[in-house]
């Protein structure tokens, strides 16, 4: 066991939004202030000596197809201004097939890091509110709900 370096921030407000392993490579997204859609996505170095930037993510065209991604309240307990997850950096073969998957409100998306496109994964039915008043809900699913599908022989 050791201590893993963190990446250098700019100071702002570092909000943590993946840690998770691909293919063999571990990946960490940290996105710095609440209303930021621009952000990296670190890969550690084979050496575990240290985070490199793999991806920069652009997700203001998302937003601008999405409207419905933008907060119009302040949530105490989520800070984000953006209602967003990311469930899951996919690492391919090449950089080029690799890929990211977004939840958000009510929908999942596929997000091309080559050229920042995205595309229609699945589309969820709106839950109504917990407390009994009509709404969608925000966000179901973060990436610790999310698993890659493994081929394998074993019956699971």
């Amino acid at each position: 066991m050791r201590d893993i370096l963190m990446p250098s921030g700019d100071g702002d407000l570092r909000l943590y939004r993946y840690f998770r392993e691909s293919g063999d490579h571990l990946h960490l997204v940290e996105v710095y202030g609440s209303d930021n859609l621009q952000f990296d996505v670190y890969e550690m170095e084979k050496d575990h000596s240290g985070w490199f930037v793999k991806y920069q993510v652009d997700l203001n065209p998302v937003a601008a197809a999405f409207p419905e991604m933008v907060r119009g309240y302040a949530d105490p307990i989520d800070l984000h201004s953006y209602a967003f997850s990311i469930l899951c950096v996919v690492h391919e073969e090449t950089d080029e097939d690799s890929f990211m998957v977004l939840h958000l409100p009510n929908k999942a998306r596929r997000y091309n890091f080559k050229d920042n496109s995205f595309r229609k994964l699945h589309d969820f039915a709106p839950l109504r509110s917990r407390v009994g008043v009509g709404g969608d809900s925000s966000l179901e699913f973060e990436y610790f709900d999310a698993y890659q599908f493994i081929e394998s022989f074993a019956c699971v």
